[in-house]
């Protein structure tokens, strides 16, 4: 592993309220010996691939994937990434290395003590000083819509339930490609599941295939801040045990079916399965699930011009159902980060009513004095709405949302009665559509 240090520059985004921290080299030639150069790699071995589309190489130099789990079987897949030579990889996982990962992870000793989205990431830019790369030393659970929606794809490699139904969900909303890569260590099996966005056919998830057990499992694996916020706090169950081949097994699997996604080959909906003992693999559809805790359905994506907080509710509503401008019946509007506190809480006789919004964690709900008892003024639990419907904005339609108390807004979700618009504003950068090729992932019957 290259000693070479890559700075990190903060909010890569262009905007002050990104997750990422960008790894980036500090001048030309700097990646570290180990780096590899386009003059230097030799032949293409894309080029090779017999049914691979002769723009190959452009298609991954488009592609945004946002890799969570950087364990034994993330860590190997993000190592594979290089021959692909991807735009944009973002990396993101809450752990330090400790010595216990010496034996089943490409790591040295002094990577102990270091978070895995850095050692990590600085790997992968070293070896592709082309590719951008991006961490968030943190849970998945905590990114935001906006941090999310330049990504094609997610992939991920964690080791709790929890993950796999935040990023099953956000990938539905934002109709991304996901795959999940896992091992069982005692039968020395090595499966993927991956779904994919496409037209003519309702999508399923990972969590489709879940029964009783996995239920039981993540109410095991979950339990909830007692701090007011409703904030889940997820308890990994641990490490599978399995041996470090076999994660590298999953790892080379999940890197040929992202190759197979980004090429245009297949969008089929999946599990693929490999034995490593008895040398038996097995493909199977993966049906979606109509009892799935995951709601499927994706969201239509509308950007603005502006900043959301120069925006007022009525032009959200507008920028929602430009299409359809006869139909602006809004159930509810959700910024996210913030709740709406239609009234106060202070020693006044009658709760105060406030009409702004606030932030969703418990140090933020005091939003000032109140003018009447001049006692501390807080946000009225029972008056107090994540998901706001839209009769309570009323009285201030055409107010600013900065006016409203939510001047950073990124994200904006706007539920309709048959449809729900994610509406973000100019600050995060635009994600490349990427082209399918022609007459290839048709639906599977």
């Amino acid at each position: 592993m290259s000693g070479e240090e890559v700075p990190m520059v903060g909010h890569p985004e262009g905007h002050a309220g990104s997750a990422w921290c960008e790894l980036t080299s500090a001048a030309a030639g700097e990646a570290g010996p180990g780096a590899l150069r386009p003059r230097d790699q030799g032949p293409d071995p894309l080029t090779r691939l017999i049914g691979a589309p002769p723009d190959s190489r452009e298609r991954l130099g488009r592609l945004d994937l946002t890799v969570s789990g950087l364990g034994s079987i993330g860590a190997a897949f993000v190592d594979l990434l290089p021959a692909f030579a991807l735009g944009t990889v973002r990396l993101v996982d809450p752990d330090a290395y400790a010595p216990s990962n010496l034996r089943s992870q490409p790591i040295t000793p002094d990577a102990i003590g270091r978070p895995k989205c850095e050692v990590v990431g600085r790997r992968l830019k070293a070896r592709s000083p082309e590719t951008r790369v991006f961490i968030r030393h943190d849970r998945f659970e905590s990114l935001g819509l906006a941090d999310l929606q330049s990504s094609h794809a997610i992939a991920l490699a964690g080791d709790n339930l929890a993950l796999t139904v935040a990023a099953s969900q956000r990938a539905c909303q934002l109709d991304q490609f996901i795959m999940e890569g896992a091992t069982h260590g005692a039968t020395s099996v090595a499966q993927v599941r991956r779904t994919a966005p496409a037209k003519g056919r309702e999508r399923s998830c990972p969590c489709c295939t879940w029964d009783q057990s996995e239920e039981r499992e993540l109410a095991k694996q979950t339990r909830f801040a007692c701090d007011g916020s409703g904030r889940p706090l997820a308890n990994p169950a641990g490490p599978t045990g399995a041996l470090a081949a076999l994660s590298a097994q999953a790892a080379s699997m999940m890197a040929f079916e992202l190759l197979r996604w980004g090429l245009g080959l297949d969008d089929s909906d999946v599990t693929v399965e490999y034995c490593a003992l008895s040398r038996v693999s097995v493909v199977s559809p993966l049906v979606r699930n109509p009892a799935c805790r995951v709601e499927h359905l994706p969201w239509h994506r509308v950007r603005s011009a502006r900043p959301l907080g120069e925006l007022s509710p009525s032009q959200l509503f507008a920028l929602a159902h430009a299409r359809s401008p006869g139909r602006r019946a809004v159930r509810s509007l959700e910024i996210e980060g913030s709740c709406w506190a239609e009234r106060g809480s202070c020693d006044c006789r009658v709760p105060p009513p406030l009409a702004r919004f606030v932030g969703r964690s418990a140090e933020a709900v005091s939003v000032g004095t109140c003018g009447m008892c001049a006692g501390p003024l807080r946000a009225h639990s029972f008056h107090t709405h994540a998901d706001a419907p839209g009769a309570l904005f009323a009285s201030c339609l055409d107010r600013s949302l900065a006016e409203l108390g939510a001047p950073g807004a990124r994200a904006a979700i706007v539920r309709g009665s048959r449809s729900t618009f994610l509406v973000v504003g100019s600050e995060p950068s635009a994600r490349t559509p990427v082209s399918r090729r022609a007459g290839r992932g048709k639906e599977r019957r």
